[in-house]
């Protein structure tokens, strides 16, 4: 049971994406997991799920009401990073990145990784999200053996969370996205909210209605679940004395609450830009 926050990288889209650049330069791996209400929910009773959230490289706000929740309690997220947004700026950005294209079912994987290729991207491989256990580590070495520079897991959580944590092992030199439904999006099966609606803050509302009885209980339910268990994340810090930084990760020089902050990613490294 959650009983502090996951901390997230209060950085904008443009910040992200400049350590995404940065990562990519040096060759090191890096992994970037997206919070918002749902996953939240699934980490408050998965102590594992947790865990590979807090041991990700960047935890993304990729959820309007993790912004909000921050924001409400304390924290300054500058933005939303939407995860679809992050990789279509990154893409935008690392014209011939090597891609491995990893989730979905079969013919949703092979049209996103169509629509990758068509937006300047270099595709080394693919595979639908579905495999047997016992082919898990030779599907991990032959995603290793292709090299590639980004790796896009559209998976449900906690499953591409933990993915992320072994495939760096096999791929050192990756930066592993966990994407979700993106992979839909590319292969146009579903839609992404109108620019309005996201910038209010109704990309679940769009969403809902698209795919009403399959998101029902995720965002009506789910989100009066998820704003309960900020409450009471918030009661129990205060009751402990917690410090409110809980709610942010030192990244970079980020000045989140009028403090001296960094990375650590930039503590053994000065020099790294912001």
């Amino acid at each position: 049971m959650i009983t502090s926050p996951i901390p997230v990288d209060a950085l904008s889209l443009d910040d992200v994406s400049a350590r995404l650049v940065e990562a990519r330069y040096r060759r090191e791996h890096l992994i970037v997991s997206g919070l918002n209400a749902a996953v939240f929910n699934l980490a408050a009773t998965d102590s594992r799920l947790a865990a590979n959230l807090r041991r990700a490289d960047l935890v993304i706000p990729d959820g309007v009401g993790v912004v909000w929740g921050w924001r409400l309690f304390g924290a300054r997220i500058p933005e939303r990073v939407a995860t679809p947004d992050l990789v279509d700026h990154f893409l935008a950005v690392s014209p011939g990145i090597r891609v491995f294209v990893l989730g979905a079912d079969e013919d949703c994987n092979a049209s996103a990784a169509k629509t990758l290729t068509m937006a300047g991207a270099r595709v080394v491989g693919r595979h639908s999200g579905f495999w047997s256990p016992g082919d898990e580590q030779s599907l991990l070495t032959w995603i290793g053996s292709r090299d590639p520079e980004l790796i896009l897991l559209g998976l449900p959580s906690p499953m591409k969370e933990e993915l992320a944590q072994k495939i760096v092992k096999t791929a050192p030199h990756a930066i592993v996205i966990g994407v979700g439904g993106y992979l839909d999006i590319l292969a146009g099966k579903t839609q992404r909210a109108p620019e309005w609606a996201s910038r209010l803050g109704l990309e679940w509302l769009y969403r809902l209605m698209q795919e009403p009885h399959r998101l029902a209980r995720r965002y009506l339910a789910g989100n009066a679940l998820f704003l309960l268990r900020l409450v009471r994340c918030t009661t129990l810090q205060r009751r402990s004395r917690a410090n409110r930084r809980e709610w942010i990760r030192p990244t970079f020089s980020f000045d989140s609450f009028g403090c001296e902050s960094q990375h650590k990613h930039c503590e053994s490294n000065s020099e790294e830009p912001l």
